[in-house]
């Protein structure tokens, strides 16, 4: 299954079936209306509750008006004509409602009309003749006309109780409430329209810098790996992002310039013995040649033959090294018994071209790793240092151990190499004196293979030189590596 991959559709950027900017506007727009919503629901319910603590305090001080008139009046009716019927009557939108009923259940008096209003109702229990009613009920909101019932007790002027019922209806209210409703549902919508239009235009802004990062890394190809994403103007998020990209640019470049000029060095390394092959080739063909002078001929290819070999051994050795599923096959390495076997190997050769060459080895040094990949990344270092100091100069081989880690040094009295030199050494196909490399047989793969080798083993090399006074290699590679995963191991060539 092929997994998605962000595309580019006009100039929005696209993952999937939605564009990010999509997303962002669908996002941005509905936290804002979700935040425009419940403010306006807070609005209606601070609207509503501020209705009914009127009513409720409007309740609480009729039934405070009824008590002293029903205390002190022997004749009920007519004293409390003015506050239940005549009041009553002169509303002309809000209705009162209100009923006196004796201890044994008789009216005393209501408002005309309550008995058909209110016959449908349940008031609730009454609270004590010395207190007001702490709260009224809110009849449900399919009522059609009454809001608000309340019940309080009053003491008549023969000290008898009575019971007080107020029922409350402001269709005004009501509507108006249910109009403010209907405005919420417009805002609502409107607010929906426009948060999305709005969101839409800050995402669009927004992307604006991320599109033009993605239009200019778009334009970059194998041809232009010198162009870079401008950063000036870029918020700070976007900046990060177009700093890493051109980072990774500058190592792209870095990179694709190396294997150009590796390839150059690979043709010009070919070109050289096989021009040389077919130079002897035409020369032996040129006319009739005797025995001796073909063995000659034959000797000579097939030395350039091995040449060729060779720098095709060397560079398979690399590739393999590199690859990172590639791992060593690590065992216990006697490394003195091994270093003090490629010192003597070497011996013969640096005393013919005048070369001292010695080792201070300290006993019972051991690692783990491959004993034939150690050999030759010691033996490239000992055969380069020989080759590059001159006939009474000395070579040396110092090991030792220190902090889980072995050290082994290689150092020449040679001719040194030039401080521009050094940071390239490793790299394949450099060569400090190209003629002089090419005359002893050097394509520049020593130094690069002995770095790969080290690499593998989990350590480190390093090179300082000072020139007419020598050079000095460094190496250091942990006693108990980190076993790699189980792979085919790398083997020398």
């Amino acid at each position: 299954m092929s997994s998605q991959r962000p595309t580019r559709s006009g100039s929005v950027l696209t993952t999937g079936r939605w564009t990010l900017a999509t997303r962002l506007t669908l996002w941005y727009a509905c936290s804002a209306f979700l935040l425009v919503a419940m403010s306006t629901v807070l609005l209606y319910g601070v609207l509503r509750y501020h209705f009914a603590h009127e009513d409720q305090a409007f309740l609480a001080d009729k039934i405070h008006l009824l008590r002293e008139p029903l205390a002190h009046a022997a004749d009920i009716p007519t004293a409390l004509y003015t506050e239940v019927i005549a009041e009553a009557a002169e509303r002309r939108y809000a209705r009162i409602y209100i009923r006196v009923l004796a201890a044994d259940g008789r009216t005393l008096i209501e408002t005309p009309g309550m008995e058909s209003e209110v016959r449908h109702l349940t008031f609730p229990p009454p609270c004590s003749s010395d207190e007001d009613p702490a709260w009224s009920a809110e009849m449900p909101g399919d009522h059609e006309r009454i809001l608000h019932i309340a019940s309080a007790t009053a003491l008549l002027a023969d000290r008898t109780q009575a019971t007080i019922q107020i029922a409350y209806a402001n269709p005004q209210e009501r509507a108006l409430l249910a109009q403010f409703r209907l405005w919420i549902i417009a805002v609502l919508a409107l607010a929906g329209l426009i948060l999305v239009v709005i969101s839409h235009r800050l995402t669009r802004r927004g992307l604006r810098p991320l599109d033009d990062v993605a239009s200019a890394a778009s334009g970059i190809g194998s041809t232009n790996l010198d162009r870079r994403l401008v950063v000036d103007g870029l918020p700070a998020e976007l900046k990060t992002m177009a700093d890493s990209f051109n980072a990774m640019l500058d190592r792209i470049e870095e990179a694709f310039t190396r294997l150009s000029q590796f390839s150059d060095d690979l043709a010009h390394e070919l070109r050289t013995p096989i021009n040389n092959l077919r130079g002897e080739a035409e020369v032996a063909l040129g006319h009739t040649r005797s025995v001796a002078e073909y063995q000659d001929v034959l000797a000579s290819c097939l030395e350039e033959c091995q040449k060729i070999g060779q720098l095709i051994d060397s560079l398979l050795f690399l590739a393999r090294a590199e690859n990172p599923r590639s791992a060593v096959a690590r065992e216990t390495i006697d490394l003195s018994h091994e270093l003090q076997a490629v010192a003597t190997f070497y011996r013969t050769a640096a005393e013919d071209v005048g070369v001292t060459l010695t080792s201070d080895l300290a006993a019972g040094l051991s690692m783990r790793g491959d004993v034939s990949l150690m050999q030759r990344a010691i033996g490239n270092l000992v055969e380069n240092a020989i080759d590059h100091t001159p006939s009474g100069g000395r070579v040396r081989i110092d090991a030792s151990a220190s902090r889980g880690a072995m050290r082994v040094i290689i150092s020449d009295t040679g001719s040194g190499i030039p401080s521009e030199h050094l940071p390239y050494v490793f790299e394949r196909f450099h060569r400090v004196e190209r003629a002089r490399s090419n005359a002893r047989g050097h394509v520049g793969l020593g130094l690069p293979i002995v770095r790969s080798i080290i690499v593998m083993h989990g350590g480190t090399v390093e090179i300082t030189s000072v020139i007419g006074e020598g050079t000095r290699v460094s190496i250091q590679i942990p006693i108990q590596p980190d076993q790699a995963p189980d792979m085919p191991a790398v083997g020398s060539t």
